[in-house]
């Protein structure tokens, strides 16, 4: 049987973690905007970034959502994860995931294996439908915040951790 929680954790923290699933604790959008569709620039008809797997690659008309969301690769590098500004955009290959309330939806991510779902044989897919029901366990609103502390903390690069938990 498997454990609902780890075995190390940070003192004062006993209650078990929540058993749930991706597509209960998520919001997926899949983006439909190409390359084709942005400009270089900003302006007042494309204000808003529009990102691939990696950085900023252009500007769009629109955004997928008003919050902090991942961004979730679903072609080639299937699975990746990176964290992505609000009204912002990605691009098709691109799936959007934005947390419920009291989620750190990337801190329960990045302990996934979703490549087991990744489908095709000359390049990978993955969608959403596959990895919907793919169980999470989730710790309290509380220990979710220590852990990201934790972990932002003991990386070099910018600390990001504010952002990944949707707190409204």
């Amino acid at each position: 049987m498997k454990k609902r929680m780890p075995e190390l954790r940070f003192s004062g923290f006993t209650a078990s973690w929540q058993a749930s699933q991706i597509g209960k604790v998520s919001k997926f959008v899949a983006s439909t905007t190409n390359k084709k569709d942005t400009v270089a620039q900003a302006s007042t008809s494309h204000p808003y970034p529009l990102y691939d797997g990696n950085k900023c690659i252009g500007y769009s008309k629109s955004y997928i959502f008003d919050q902090d969301y991942i961004a979730l690769s679903k072609d080639g590098t299937v699975g990746k994860l990176s964290l992505k500004p609000a009204f912002s955009d990605v691009i098709a290959t691109i799936g959007a995931l934005q947390a419920q309330k009291g989620v750190d939806l990337l801190l329960a991510l990045q302990r996934c294996d979703l490549s087991k779902y990744a489908v095709g044989s000359a390049v990978k897919h993955i969608y959403f439908k596959d990895y919907q029901e793919h169980s999470l366990y989730i710790p309290q609103k509380q220990e979710q915040q220590k852990i990201s502390q934790f972990f932002c903390c003991h990386r070099t690069t910018n600390c990001c951790c504010a952002a990944i938990t949707n707190a409204n």
